[in-house]
């Protein structure tokens, strides 16, 4: 039998927001500075007058535009050694012993390759996630390449590295109320299941 196990990643298999907790690991002043200069866009956001992808644009301009390729990959890499003891345990035990099972384990997230992926070569995991825009000189704009993985971009970010028909058993792994668009891709959903 061939089995998919598809895993959300903030708040599912790590707790907390990686995003917000790598913002203030880069530039602690700059983070609480930043959620200052961002209070009134959420607050459009909540209300629908800007949507929530213009804010995490302008959240990933303050923190990562000017770095390079280079520069997030090391910060990334530091951040996991700092951060590792944030997933889940009983997320650990779960994957291994899926993947003993010789299961397909898939992190899906809208943060970004920087910083989750030296979890996911932790976990021994593949990776989709929201891609960012860099310029001519390999530096980060601040803008995202492609779109925002979260919600139905989830399930369209995976299909197209995925043939869910190829297995026989799917299994997804969520938190939040967008996340369970997941359920509609597998056999079995599970939420907040690894708290």
């Amino acid at each position: 039998m061939k089995k998919l196990v598809i895993l959300d990643f903030d708040g599912t298999i790590y707790n907390g927001d990686s995003l917000l907790h790598f913002a203030r690991f880069l530039n602690p002043l700059k983070y609480f500075g930043s959620l200052f200069l961002i209070a009134f866009p959420m607050v459009f956001s909540k209300l629908g007058l800007l949507s929530a992808d213009r804010v995490k644009v302008l959240f990933f301009r303050i923190h990562l535009k000017g770095l390079s390729e280079q520069q997030l990959k090391e910060k990334g890499i530091a951040f996991f050694e700092k951060h590792r003891h944030r997933l889940y345990p009983k997320a650990i035990q779960f994957i291994r012993k899926e993947q003993e099972d010789e299961s397909r384990c898939v992190v899906v997230s809208a943060s970004c390759v920087a910083w989750l992926q030296p979890f996911c070569d932790f976990l021994k995991t593949e990776l989709v996630c929201t891609q960012l825009e860099t310029d001519s000189g390999g530096n980060y704009t601040g803008n995202i390449k492609g779109e925002n993985v979260k919600g139905k971009a989830k399930i369209k970010a995976l299909k197209q590295v995925i043939n869910m028909a190829d297995y026989d058993s799917v299994s997804a792994f969520g938190n939040s109320t967008e996340d369970r668009v997941l359920a509609t891709i597998s056999q079995q959903y599970y939420h907040c299941f690894f708290e």
